[in-house]
């Protein structure tokens, strides 16, 4: 007589996900934000004086950051079990990514074109 191995799961319905595959998107997007976080504290704590150009990089990173934010608070709520919402919080999250990225890229830029420095020499 077979026996089914103890960690599989009953049939899932139609429509929903494997809590623990949520659970690992979950820890995904922990991770990205807190990297994204990390990059925010490490940018606003630069010596160089912030100027307008700056916000050319500010506003994706804050958006970006806010987005995976939102996408990271639906992942926990137990309604992310149905693939829609699943799918839903994931179009937040790589919203977020890409705001995140270009945000870091601009900034890359600015550094790069020596901006905070153009404005100290006035």
């Amino acid at each position: 007589m077979e026996s089914k191995p103890q960690h599989v799961t009953a049939e899932l319905p139609p429509g929903e996900l494997d809590p623990i595959f949520r659970n690992g998107s979950v820890t995904v997007v922990g991770i990205v934000l807190g990297f994204s976080l990390n990059f925010v504290n490490s940018w606003a704590n630069n010596p160089v004086p912030w100027h307008s150009a700056h916000l050319l990089a500010f506003v994706p990173l804050m958006i970006g950051t806010g987005l995976q934010v939102k996408a990271l608070a639906g992942f926990l709520s137990t309604s992310s079990l149905k693939i829609s919402h699943y799918n839903h919080n994931k179009h937040y999250f790589m919203a977020g990514l890409l705001s995140v990225a270009g945000g870091i890229l601009i900034a890359m830029m600015l550094d790069l074109v020596g901006v905070g420095e153009v404005f100290m020499q006035k």
